[in-house]
C-alpha cells in the first residue's frame, strides 16, 4: 500500500532528529520498504525510533519497532518463552511466529549450542515478522 505524505514527513523528521541524511531517492526507497505496513503502524514505529534510537536511522530499526507496535514481543522476549518451553511441566503461551522460529532453532539447541540457537532464533523470528506481518495469535 502506498504511504501517505504524513509517513514521508515522519521518515524525514525522524532521520533528521537522528542525524541521518536521506536523499530523495533514499527517502522513496525507505517509503517503499514501509509500504507493506499500515500508515498507523509506520507512524507509531517512527515515533518510537525518535525516542529509543541514538544513532543513524535504518529501515530495520523501523520494522523492528513495527513488530512491537503490532503486539509481538521483541526477539529477546520471545527467546525467553522458547527457553521456558523446554520445561514440560510449565505451560507456555506463545505466537505462531515464535513457534515457527523455535522450530528452526531447535536443532542447534538440541546440539547444545544455546548461543547459536538464540542467534538462529532471532534471525528467523525477525525474518518471519518482516515477511508475513500479521497480528499475533497467542496459543498455549
Amino acid at each position: 500500500m502506498k504511504q501517505s505524505v504524513e509517513v514521508l514527513k515522519a521518515i524525514a523528521v525522524t532521520a533528521e532528529l537522528l542525524g541521518t541524511e536521506l536523499s530523495e531517492a533514499a527517502l522513496r526507497a525507505f517509503e517503499r520498504r514501509l509500504s507493506a505496513y499500515s500508515e498507523a503502524q509506520a507512524l507509531a514505529a517512527l515515533d518510537k525510533c525518535q525516542v529509543e534510537l541514538r544513532g543513524r536511522l535504518t529501515v530495520a530499526d523501523v520494522i523492528d519497532r513495527i513488530s512491537s507496535v503490532g503486539g509481538h514481543p521483541s526477539a529477546n522476549e520471545a527467546w525467553a518463552l522458547v527457553l521456558a518451553s523446554r520445561d514440560e511441566s510449565d505451560t507456555v503461551v506463545w505466537t505462531e511466529q515464535i513457534a515457527e522460529a523455535a522450530g528452526i532453532a531447535q536443532p542447534v539447541l538440541d546440539a547444545g549450542d544455546e548461543i547459536g540457537a538464540r542467534m538462529a532464533f532471532r534471525d528467523a523470528y525477525e525474518r518471519i515478522l518482516r515477511e508475513r506481518f500479521e497480528s499475533p495469535r497467542w496459543f498455549p
